[in-house]
């Protein structure tokens, strides 16, 4: 009986955890992959995609190339997900015990782009690791296909 009891917990235990895993859900309006088009360093290009199930985050060249792409829901699939979204700004938190990474995605108008621009914030454990900027080799523009 005792066995049946903890396998059930740990069977549920680990259903949660895949079912936190899969339900990042972006806003419509960020659908699809952005990347730093005026980087001039290869190390400093970053592509973001962003699908209803989850945001990847690759650097480099081969980061358009799914296989070299982080999946943020697989890195953080055992913290619990808070999300806040309007019509322009998408934030992310994830949480786990003292550890608290925040993601804050902004789309933002600049008068160097005929189209909207991505910027985003990190904050790790209330240490501020990247600022918004709407310096031209920071912002994000949409991938066309």
């Amino acid at each position: 009986m005792k066995k049946t009891i903890i396998l059930t917990i740990i069977l549920f235990s680990l259903l949660t955890q895949s079912l936190n895993a899969q339900n990042i859900s972006t806003p419509k309006w960020i659908e699809g992959s952005w990347y730093n088009i005026s980087e001039s360093l290869n190390s400093k290009l970053v592509f973001l995609t962003f699908r209803n199930d989850s945001i990847f985050i690759s650097k480099g060249f081969s980061g358009i190339d799914n296989k070299n792409q982080e999946s943020l829901n697989q890195k953080y699939y055992d913290y619990k997900i808070t999300k806040f979204s309007n019509d322009n700004i998408f934030r992310i938190r994830f949480e786990k015990a003292n550890d608290i990474i925040e993601y804050e995605f902004k789309l933002q108008n600049v008068n160097y782009s005929d189209e909207p621009v991505l910027t985003y914030s990190l904050l790790v454990n209330d240490k501020l690791k990247r600022r918004h900027s709407t310096s031209s080799n920071s912002v994000f523009e949409r991938l066309k296909k």
